[in-house]
């Protein structure tokens, strides 16, 4: 069932001590403005392709869109493994974790962002 889910998000209560600190975080506009480039980044790069965003890409799509480096490969490989993944929620993890590196406008999708994505998964 969980290979039908893009995300799965598991909100906690906000701590007390974080919410009355002075700590700046991201607001509103600054979030807007990096979901509108990771848009643009993603409609650059299918131009006159079949897809229009990341949940779109095909099994070939991903392969030229979304290469992989070693370390990368092998955080993926070990994540199969670990949870038994199948084929859909591999090209999933890869989906989002393109995503997350379009957020931060990153060339390459690199551990962190194959982290996160699997982060998303396995909220449960």
């Amino acid at each position: 069932m969980i290979d039908r889910m893009d995300l799965c998000v598991g909100v906690l209560p906000v701590d007390a001590k974080e919410l009355i600190s002075n700590k700046k975080a991201e607001n509103s506009e600054q979030i807007r403005k990096r979901v509108a480039a990771a848009v643009r980044i993603q409609k650059e790069r299918c131009q006159g392709k079949s897809f229009r965003f990341n949940s779109e890409l095909s099994v070939d799509e991903i392969q030229n869109c979304c290469r992989i480096g070693k370390k990368e490969q092998s955080l993926l490989f070990q994540a199969l493994e670990t949870f038994r993944m199948s084929a859909r929620g591999y090209y999933k993890i890869i989906r989002v974790a393109r995503t997350i590196a379009d957020l931060e406008e990153s060339a390459c999708i690199r551990e962190e962002h194959i982290s996160e994505a699997l982060g998303f998964r396995m909220v449960l």
